[in-house]
């Protein structure tokens, strides 16, 4: 690439050699340049293939004939559910070859799979913990929230610092239901660490208020199911 190419050295490595990082890669390729461009789509369809077309049908139960993942309560800081072997939050949609791996999942015969989503619901949070007039009043007039997040973040501003003070008062940080999620590195000498903390401190009161409602509604979902005798399931 920069020896025989002589493409131009955007960024090194500790060690002081070109980096072929992605964020590079992807650099080099949007200056229009062709051997980037082909490594990237490389390393994307051998990830593919590497991740879901070898793995998968590897991981097909003898008995049920399908795939069964592994749910972990534990795992991610914001006490989110995470999936593992396979990881089937994470099958690709972006590119034309992800969605050719999404096909593969069918449900059963006289069966359909349904996804449902809550609609921008950690911008939604946000609105309620920061008590924002302008982000409040789009929600409830149903307008495009971008617009009106970049009109007026008062209320976001002065909640990102209160919230700020009170990991570093207290080294923890709660969700709207009192979950406590702590901040051990929140008074790190380290800067970087710090600052990695108190960026925590804003995003996990959001996040893990959303992994709180969704774990909720799993549960009555799941009760709503087994009262009505609806021929359904929740999966993920």
């Amino acid at each position: 690439l920069y020896e025989k190419q002589g493409l131009p050295v955007l960024s090194k490595t500790a060690k002081g050699q070109p980096s072929t990082a992605e964020a590079v890669l992807a650099e080099l390729a949007e200056q229009g340049f062709e051997l980037p461009q082909v490594i990237m789509q490389y390393r994307s369809v051998s990830k593919l293939k590497s991740t879901y077309t070898d793995r998968l049908p590897e991981q097909i139960n003898p008995r049920t004939g399908r795939i069964h993942t592994s749910y972990h309560q534990a795992v991610a800081a914001t006490g989110r559910l995470s999936s593992s072997d396979p990881n089937l939050q994470n099958i690709p949609i972006r590119t034309a070859e992800g969605r050719r791996i999404r096909q593969a999942f069918i449900a059963p015969k006289g069966y359909k799979l349904l996804a449902a989503d809550y609609s921008q619901i950690e911008l939604r949070i946000m609105a309620h913990l920061a008590q924002d007039a302008g982000l409040l009043d789009a929600f409830r007039h149903d307008l495009d929230v971008h617009r009106a997040t970049a009109a007026e973040v008062f209320g976001v501003l002065s909640y990102m610092e209160r919230t700020r003070e009170q990991a570093s008062e207290q080294g923890y940080v709660e969700t709207l239901f009192g979950r406590r999620l702590y901040l051990p590195e929140i008074h790190a000498k380290n800067q970087a660490m710090r600052k990695a903390a108190e960026r925590t401190a804003i995003n996990a009161p959001m996040q893990g208020t959303a992994a709180d409602i969704i774990k909720r509604a799993m549960i009555k979902v799941a009760q709503w199911l087994d009262d009505s005798a609806l021929d359904a399931r929740v999966i993920m």
